[in-house]
């Protein structure tokens, strides 16, 4: 594993945990994200963590198949051999499988690794797809999946902790300068938050040259080069499209009809679906349905779609439409994310609810609220008789704290403070 030093880790104590503690539940534990989510770093950070318990190197394997330096030599048979060489019999020993890609000769290669009882393999990877083929079938006996996610605003914060262009004001030169918190949120909603982005705007340097390669590294070597895909500007047109108002329903109907009253091209539903299906298989874009909330029926008609971090929406998106309420609305959607929510859209009737969060058989229905559609806001929360958490989070002061037991705070508390954990 690289030295933490060398690559600027920042400690994501949480996610380590839960990786640790997977261990005694599966086998195998996928670790999946977009690309520049920090899944090496990860990975990094976990092995770090198996040493300090007395595991010794040998019992740590990893294999990156993003290093140019394998080369071709990286192939199942490679890492076959390589594995029977290495490992200890009699001895727990766990495997790190760093950007692991589909591929039915290292499919089948996870098969037969997971044949060895002592064996504890760790997949990271930036594609969804991975879990068809060979290897689903092998998952069906137990695997264990964590979503890598950029930061939260809370551990962006603690990585400008020392940021030099950072500087404090007093109250009286608040109205000149903003204060460093200012400072920092706003470098939040511009920047996005992937550890590498929080790294350079501590450091003040430059952060939209790194995320420009990075997003064409994503729409090239992980899209264009692995799907039946060849229209690069339509992936772009695509991902602007969906992101930018989330207010709007789409679907790859809906989606066509957009590009072509854009002016953008005219494409068929069959054609949008297919490229929204690599968008969301990379992990760069996040979809979510909605849910009948009478019924509990999953809907099959459109849904959301989120971007997995600003950084990379903001690159493709014109200056007139980076509104702080759907920057807002995607920095909700990821913290219920990343506390181990799975999220859906609710309707209600005719009324709908922004996010429904459901761990098990728990449950929190969130709105998001500006002072002006408070009450039509507060309205879906009041018909939902169940003893679950719903909250409105204001764009704004919140007038009150609470309203019939709906509890009403600012959307920057609840991103920087884990309300939800209740």
């Amino acid at each position: 594993m690289p030295d933490k030093k060398m690559l600027g880790i920042f400690p994501r104590e949480s996610y380590v945990s839960t990786l640790r503690k997977l261990a005694e539940l599966n086998r195998i534990t996928l670790l999946t994200g977009v690309r520049g989510s920090g899944k090496t770093a990860l990975l990094s950070l976990l092995a770090e963590r198996l040493k300090a318990e007395g595991l010794s190197s040998e019992q740590l394997i990893s294999l990156n198949f993003d290093d140019l330096r394998f080369g071709e030599r990286l192939d199942s048979e490679a890492i076959r051999y390589y594995m029977e060489e290495n490992l200890r019999e009699g001895l727990d020993t766990y495997l790190f499988l760093d950007e692991l890609n589909s591929g039915a000769t290292f499919e089948a290669l996870v098969g037969r690794l997971y044949l060895n009882r002592r064996l504890h393999i760790y997949i990271a990877t930036s594609q969804s797809s991975i879990l068809t083929g060979d290897l689903s079938t092998v998952l069906s006996g137990g695997y264990s999946e964590v979503a890598a996610l950029p930061l939260s605003l809370s551990e962006f914060r603690r990585a400008m902790t020392d940021a030099p262009h950072l500087v404090e004001t007093s109250s009286e030169g608040a109205s000149a300068v903003d204060s460093k918190e200012e400072q920092i949120l706003a470098a939040y909603l511009k920047n996005g938050g992937l550890p590498r982005v929080a790294k350079l705007t501590a450091r003040g340097e430059n952060v939209r040259d790194y995320l420009e390669g990075l997003f064409y590294t994503i729409l090239g070597r992980d899209i264009l080069e692995r799907y039946p895909l060849r229209d690069f500007a339509l992936l772009k047109e695509m991902l602007a499209t969906v992101s930018f108002d989330p207010t709007r329903l789409v679907s790859p109907g809906s989606a066509a009809k957009l590009l072509s009253k854009e002016g953008l091209r005219k494409v068929s539903a069959h054609t949008t679906a297919d490229y929204l299906e690599a968008l969301t298989a990379t992990h760069l874009l996040y979809w979510v349905p909605r849910v009948d909330l009478k019924t509990g029926q999953t809907l099959k008609t459109a849904g959301k779609y989120y971007p997995a971090d600003l950084g990379l929406r903001n690159l493709i998106l014109p200056q007139a439409r980076l509104t702080d309420a759907a920057a807002m609305e995607n920095l909700v959607y990821l913290e219920l994310r990343r506390q181990g929510y799975h999220v859906t859209l609710g309707k209600l009737g005719t009324a709908t609810v922004d996010f429904v969060g459901s761990i098990g058989e728990r449950k929190i229905y969130i709105e998001l609220a500006t002072a002006e559609n408070l009450t039509v806001k507060l309205r879906p929360l009041e018909q939902i008789r169940d003893q679950y958490p719903k909250l409105v989070l204001m764009l704004g002061e919140p007038p009150v704290s609470d309203h019939q037991g709906i509890r009403v705070l600012g959307v920057g508390e609840f991103l920087d403070y884990q309300t939800v954990k209740q």
